[in-house]
């Protein structure tokens, strides 16, 4: 049976605050609507969800940034929410129906929406791994970074994001390998933007330098906040000890 943990933006609308969650030891989540407000028109005040679950020897992570409204966002992350039990156990199976099952759901809850919502539309950066074996699915520009002991990967490809602005949407779909000690983190753009021109070696070194995936979740958000965050900030980082 899966376990899992989702922050959604909604739910966290205060400047300032980060909220968490956590899965065990190795999986973690960190949301934060920002540390200023957003310098750009906005809908919903915190656009981003993350979410964190583990069944067996697998493990998944996903960021969602909402754009227009946090229906789009809401709609993947309920979708993922009722499919991550299959993802889970059927990784392969799974990612590759899932294109155009997120479609319909994303277009089915902002269809009968009215004015600015009815353009809703969202990031969604899913990573699962199955042993050592990782599969990423992403739409939009959330990113997913695999950070070994030296140096840092981004594994994820910028596409089209999910919703009707770019029915049907295309999402890219890569793997990668997970070799032991190394962390999988998922951002979006309200931390990584905040981070400088060098963010891949910040959140390489961020992650590396924290003792577990719940400190350097919380510890990435602070980063972009230092930064001068004036954006959603969600982050998910799954963790995978050296071998004994």
């Amino acid at each position: 049976m899966a376990e899992a943990t989702v922050l959604w933006g909604p739910d966290h609308q205060e400047l300032g605050p980060i909220a968490t969650g956590e899965v065990g030891p190795s999986l973690a989540v960190a949301l934060s609507r920002g540390r200023y407000p957003k310098g750009y028109h906005y809908v919903d005040p915190n656009e981003d969800a993350a979410m964190v679950a583990a069944a067996g020897d697998s493990r998944l992570a996903a960021v969602a940034d909402g754009h227009t409204g946090f229906d789009a966002a809401a709609a993947a992350m309920q979708w993922l929410e009722a499919a991550a039990p299959d993802l889970l156990a059927e990784p392969v199976a799974g990612l590759e129906g899932a294109p155009a099952s997120l479609t319909r759901a994303v277009n089915s809850a902002t269809s009968a929406l009215a004015g600015d919502r009815r353009r809703s539309a969202t990031t969604l950066t899913l990573c699962v791994v199955q042993r050592r074996a990782g599969l990423v699915l992403n739409y939009g520009d959330s990113v997913a970074v695999l950070c070994g002991r030296r140096r840092a990967k981004v594994v994820s490809r910028e596409t089209d994001f999910l919703g009707q602005r770019n029915a049907p949407g295309a999402p890219s779909l890569g793997s990668f390998t997970v070799r032991p000690g190394s962390l999988l983190v998922l951002c979006t753009d309200g931390v990584v933007d905040f981070l400088g021109r060098s963010w891949l070696r910040v959140v390489h070194d961020t992650v590396r330098r924290s003792s577990a995936p719940l400190t350097a979740a919380v510890a990435l958000v602070e980063r972009a906040h230092d930064g001068g965050s004036g954006d959603n900030a969600a982050v998910a980082v799954a963790a995978f000890p050296a071998e004994s």
